[in-house]
């Protein structure tokens, strides 16, 4: 799933991809109202997978800000990538 994500980019984007992903698999045992119907392990393991997920995601933005804030950057004329 995540390969063809990847392959099926298209150009003119400035797409980076990031070295970890999340995919929510049995849903049905991890996402109920009723919290009793919740595998705790499974649960626990998304989560703590979500939030390692999003640190990193909060890392690379971080670390892309000074890219975008740059002024040698002409983003005007030069909005898109390859």
């Amino acid at each position: 799933m995540i390969a063809e994500l990847r392959m099926s980019s298209y150009k003119n984007n400035r797409v980076c991809w990031l070295p970890e992903h999340l995919i929510a698999r049995s849903v049905k045992d991890i996402c109920n109202d009723d919290a009793t119907q919740n595998d705790t392990d499974l649960q626990a393991e998304f989560g703590a997978r979500a939030h390692h997920a999003s640190t990193l995601l909060l890392a690379y933005a971080a670390a892309l800000k000074p890219i975008r804030e740059d002024t040698k950057i002409d983003h005007s004329r030069f909005m898109n990538g390859m």
